[in-house]
């Protein structure tokens, strides 16, 4: 696809500096083109970084809070069992009678 020739191209063409004008001009536009994407990226380079920081402190603060829950209900479950079994124990070994509001020791298999 054919693009317009500003006219100032034409007139450069003339006058016989085309070839310093034909690599001239189209690099001046893509530079000033990237340094008008890149300020106007600029900013958004700067949130998309804060918020990468941002998420990864959230990140590692889930993931030890996590952690955190696994073990608490890991300890939970391990001494939980434990109260269990002293319940038992405590349930087959002593046992309250009710006729003398004591604790009486038996044994029950």
């Amino acid at each position: 696809m054919l693009h317009p020739v500003p006219p100032f191209i034409v007139a450069a063409e003339a006058s016989g500096v085309a070839s310093c004008l034909r690599l001239l001009v189209p690099s001046t536009i893509l530079l000033f083109c990237c340094l008008d994407t890149w300020t106007a990226l600029r900013s958004s380079i700067i949130v998309l970084g804060t918020v990468e920081l941002l998420f990864i402190r959230f990140a590692l603060s889930s993931i030890a809070h996590c952690l955190l829950v696994i073990v608490r209900m890991l300890l939970g479950m391990v001494f939980h069992a434990r109260m269990i079994d002293v319940a038992d124990f405590n349930q087959n070994i002593m046992a309250w009678d009710t006729s003398t509001r004591g604790c009486v020791i038996r044994y029950i298999p």
